[in-house]
């Protein structure tokens, strides 16, 4: 995979045949499906409880970014989009998510905790450093923590799907900013001001566009942008004839 792709052209490339995979493996194609897994602290897979079997067969088979925090210390397990995501930090098979993410724990801390005592959370635009090739870039994560329930009915581990990922949270809020500062400026022109869709529909309006518009002399107009109450010129009108560069 090329440097320089964008982290979701990166996430989203796995291939279109991904699907549940026979417990508690992972599909032949994927970094996961090559994992020794009793080389780990999760141990063998087949000495795996069925709930985590369960589990680990929807993470490993899905083409979405998922990952699955087993146990008190909660041992990390993922597929490949998640591995995309956590980048240098892997492979982090079957190591605990305060060693993965050392340097965000404090904030990870709470909701895992949450989750593990049975809470269904989401958390949007949540801030990571993204580590890839020796370059540390901020990404801002949105996922959710699912608490696993194991046999005795109780918490077993933390399941999680990552719904997107932005390399800029505030670019919506700087849009609606900058939308907030242009309607300011219009509603303080001096002519009625309108903004056209690209279709040139109509799509918003300042208060004296509003009036103008539903004047009869005005519903004629197919002017887009603004209007102005200077008066047309007659032809042949010497009195209000414009000068030659201005024709």
């Amino acid at each position: 995979m090329r440097k320089g792709r964008r982290l979701m052209d990166r996430v989203s490339s796995q291939p279109q045949l991904a699907r549940p995979a026979l417990y508690p493996g992972a599909p032949a194609w994927s970094i996961a499906g090559r994992q020794e897994w009793a080389a780990t602290p999760l141990g063998p897979a087949e000495a795996w409880p069925q709930s985590l079997k369960t589990a680990a067969s929807i993470v490993l088979g899905s083409a979405v970014p998922m990952f699955l925090a087993w146990g008190p210390d909660l041992l990390l397990l993922y597929n490949d989009g998640y591995g995309e995501i956590l980048g240098d930090r892997g492979p982090a098979y079957g190591k605990p998510v305060r060693e993965i993410w050392a340097d965000h724990w404090e904030r990870i801390r709470p909701g895992a905790e949450r989750a593990l005592a049975g809470e269904t959370l989401f958390f949007e635009s949540e801030p990571r450093t993204l580590r890839r090739d020796g370059i540390e870039q901020p990404v801002w994560l949105s996922f959710s923590y699912n608490p696993i329930l194991g046999e005795d009915g109780r918490v077993g581990g933390v399941f999680g799907a990552v719904t997107a990922v932005s390399h800029d949270a505030a670019a919506e809020d700087r849009a609606r900013e900058s939308e907030e500062r242009f309607r300011l400026i219009a509603d303080a022109a001096p002519v009625p001001m309108w903004v056209t869709k690209l279709d040139r529909r109509r799509n918003s309006s300042t208060a004296p566009m509003s009036t103008s518009w539903a004047s009869p002399t005005r519903r004629r107009s197919t002017t887009i942008g603004a209007t102005s109450s200077i008066p047309r010129m007659r032809r042949g009108s010497r009195r209000n004839r414009w000068p030659a560069r201005h024709r």
